[in-house]
């Protein structure tokens, strides 16, 4: 049946075929959801240039792929939250034991001035924080030293200087000798933010000499690498 014709213009039975849209099953073509003020695009002789629009695209895609591939473990470094930063503080010596010779008091004072760098180099080793070496605030101490015989006992202070170093957490600790065979070192670590001790922590030492200090350091590193500092929010 022949439809009729209207203001002679040609019907949809009397299209020409290289008047027909693009639909989804012409190779090549795109499916066609155009505005109605948009002519419909045709089909013949555009395969070549959509091949040549498709490679080019692809292309670009892998160019972001082997982007992104290269950047991605440097980008996903920089979005996870950082180490807390430490400070241990000097010890104090707290002695109440027989022998006071100035030989061994010397040597003691040597051992317990290195105590602060062996714990900050077994802490870098075990890599859970970031360790601030309290040589940054060396004016301060200096300065705690000529007032105060212990200047540990001053927890605010040392909380000042370590919010002036802009660190999360201090070591606050003591070398306590009771007696020539019972020596503790304890410690407590102290959130400069909130001015509340974290973690309190407490080991024996066999003995005051270097080398026993030395493990006594490395034993304080372990248990703050353990401490509540990491369970806090």
């Amino acid at each position: 049946m022949r439809m009729p014709q209207h203001d002679g213009q040609p019907t949809e039975a009397t299209m020409q075929p290289d008047h027909l849209p693009c639909t989804t099953h012409t190779l090549g073509c795109a499916p066609t959801r155009t505005a109605p003020s948009q002519a419909p695009r045709p089909c013949a002789g555009r395969w070549p240039e959509w091949r040549r629009w498709w490679r080019r695209e692809l292309q670009h895609g892998l160019w972001v792929l082997i982007l992104l591939g290269a950047l991605g473990p440097r980008a996903q470094a920089s979005t996870l939250p950082g180490k807390p930063s430490i400070m241990v503080m000097p010890f104090d010596l707290f002695d109440g034991s027989a022998d006071q010779r100035p030989a061994i008091l010397a040597a003691q004072q040597r051992a317990l001035l290195a105590l602060p760098g062996e714990v900050n180099r077994a802490l870098r080793a075990g890599r859970r924080w970031r360790v601030i070496d309290n040589s940054r605030v060396r004016p301060g101490l200096l300065a705690l030293a000529g007032d105060y015989a212990h200047p540990t006992l001053c927890g605010l202070c040392m909380l000042k200087l370590g919010e002036q170093a802009g660190v999360d957490y201090v070591v606050v600790g003591q070398l306590r000798k009771v007696s020539d065979l019972i020596i503790y070192l304890q410690a407590d670590i102290d959130d400069v933010r909130t001015h509340q001790v974290v973690d309190h922590l407490l080991l024996e030492v066999k003995a005051d000499n270097a080398s026993m200090l030395g493990r006594a350091a490395r034993s304080l590193a372990r248990q703050i690498d353990g401490s509540k500092a990491f369970a806090t929010p």
